[in-house]
C-alpha cells in the first residue's frame, strides 16, 4: 500500500490517534474533581476511535499537493537551463471528504477534546444514575488553573497547607538551600 504525503504528516497523523486521548485522560486526571473512572475510558474510547476514523478516512483520500504560489525563474542566474513544473494538483473535496481532508495538526487537539467532553458527560451521567456524590479529592493533587496560568508553584508545609507562593527563581534559591 503506498501513503502519500510527508514522513512529518503521516506521524504526527497515526501518533495523534492515541496522544489526543491520552492527553484528554491526564486533563481529566489532574485537573476536575469530576471525572470519574467509567466515564473516563468510556471517553478515551470514544475519542480513540473517532480520531483512528478520522485518520484512516484521511489517509484514504486522494493526496491533494500543498496550495503553494507557483515557481517564477525570474531571478535566477542561468534560467535558461531550468525546467519547472509550476502546476499544483488541487482536489476540491466535498461533504465529508472536506472534513477529513484538515490539517493533521488538528486531529489531536479535536480527539483530546472530545475525550474530555464525552468522559466528564458519562461520569456525570453515571453519578446522576448511581445517585453518587463526587468523590473527595484533595486539592494538592490537582492542578490549579490560577497557578498554572501564572507559572507559580504553591509551597506546603506537612499538613497540605498552603504556606506561599513560589516563582522559578525562588525555586532554585530554595533548592540550592536544601542542597547545602
Amino acid at each position: 500500500a503506498s501513503v502519500n504525503g510527508n514522513i512529518v504528516g503521516l506521524t504526527i497523523t497515526l501518533g495523534s490517534s492515541f496522544l489526543g486521548p491520552l492527553l484528554g485522560v491526564f486533563i481529566m486526571a489532574s485537573a476536575t474533581k469530576y471525572s470519574e473512572w467509567r466515564g473516563t475510558v468510556i471517553g478515551c474510547i470514544i475519542g480513540t476511535s473517532l480520531a483512528c476514523w478520522i485518520n484512516y478516512n484521511k489517509l484514504s483520500l486522494p493526496y491533494s499537493a500543498s496550495h503553494l504560489d507557483p515557481i517564477t525563474t525570474d531571478q535566477c542566474l542561468s534560467n535558461s537551463s531550468l525546467s519547472i513544473n509550476n502546476e499544483t494538483s488541487t482536489i476540491e473535496h466535498q461533504g465529508l471528504d472536506k472534513f477529513f481532508s484538515m490539517s493533521f495538526v488538528w486531529t489531536e487537539p479535536l480527539a483530546c477534546l472530545t475525550t474530555v467532553t464525552i468522559g466528564l458527560a458519562s461520569s456525570f451521567i453515571y453519578r446522576l444514575i448511581k445517585k453518587q456524590k463526587a468523590a473527595e479529592v484533595d486539592d494538592r493533587y490537582l492542578v490549579s488553573w490560577k497557578n498554572f496560568a501564572s507559572w507559580k508553584e504553591i509551597r506546603r508545609d506537612n499538613d497540605g497547607k498552603e504556606e506561599s507562593m513560589v516563582d522559578g527563581d525562588e525555586m532554585e534559591q530554595l533548592g540550592n538551600e536544601d542542597a547545602m
